[in-house]
């Protein structure tokens, strides 16, 4: 084919081929927002199912050891560096 048959065609469809990729984009962007809105009410009910069963195991079986919470990484390494700084604080002081 030739470049004046492409341009003819172009012209002809180009409209509804624009519209009809426009709509295909609009359609996945809606797609996409749905499933977000999904996986966070997901993760909000699996969150509350957890401490709800918690709560039952807690009250059945009374309060145990390993039920309390253990710190994370972020919480140890904020805890050493404030002993490193009350240390580093301590030995400026005595000097």
């Amino acid at each position: 084919m030739d470049i004046t048959r492409w341009l003819e065609l172009l012209k002809q469809y180009g409209p509804l081929l624009g519209l009809l990729l426009g709509f295909i984009v609009w359609q996945a962007h809606q797609i996409n927002r749905l499933l977000d809105r999904n996986s966070s009410i997901y993760e909000g009910e699996i969150k509350r199912l957890a401490e709800v069963q918690n709560r039952l195991l807690a009250h059945i079986l009374g309060p145990q050891p390993s039920s309390t919470e253990s710190p994370t990484i972020k919480q140890l390494e904020e805890g050493a560096k404030r002993l490193e700084n009350q240390k580093n604080a301590d030995k400026k002081g005595g000097d």
